[in-house]
């Protein structure tokens, strides 16, 4: 197929373009970190999140409540 020289240096160019868009990833690294980062954030509020709820309830957890004591019988107790 004969083609006109302009439509040659065009589809030339085109190709250099595209090789170079698919080849180039000069903008992967900012994208990548800061993705990270917002991950790295996420992860840390849900840790402080779970964290308060557990301590709330453990604070929650009464401990003034009366002695336990174990009667123990005659043969040593625990099942001896």
């Amino acid at each position: 197929m004969n083609r006109h020289p302009i439509v040659q240096r065009l589809v030339a160019a085109l190709r250099r373009q595209a090789h170079r868009f698919r080849t180039d990833e000069r903008g992967e690294t900012t994208e990548k970190v800061i993705i990270t980062a917002l991950f790295a954030a996420l992860a840390l509020t849900v840790a402080t999140i779970i964290t308060l709820k557990v301590t709330d309830k453990a604070e929650s957890i009464p401990t003034d409540g009366p002695p336990v004591t174990q009667v123990a019988e005659e043969g040593g107790g625990l099942g001896g």
